[in-house]
């Protein structure tokens, strides 16, 4: 069972600005939540309808669409950053 892993303007805005291998570090792990947003290093945010996985330095935060089977990232970013004005 695999899912469509879709990312806001934001985040490939982010990923793009990245070095070479933390872009590749993140899109590994976007291919993992393509193929199961569930797996043991994701969080649920408190008080919103995100979930985040960690990748080094960075958070990904997205949402699941259980119906349609899509991934959405929401944002890319390093910790004191991504969670600003995520809602």
């Amino acid at each position: 069972m695999s899912y469509e892993v879709i990312l806001s303007r934001n985040a490939l805005k982010f990923l793009k600005k990245l070095p070479p291998a933390d872009r590749s570090r993140i899109k590994d792990a976007l291919l993992k939540l393509g193929q199961n947003p569930w797996f043991t290093q994701y969080k649920k945010l408190r008080g919103y309808p995100f979930y985040r996985i960690r990748v080094g330095d960075y958070r990904v935060i997205y949402s699941v669409d259980e119906n349609s089977k899509t991934v959405y990232v929401v944002r890319i970013g390093k910790r004191d950053e991504v969670y600003r004005n995520i809602g």
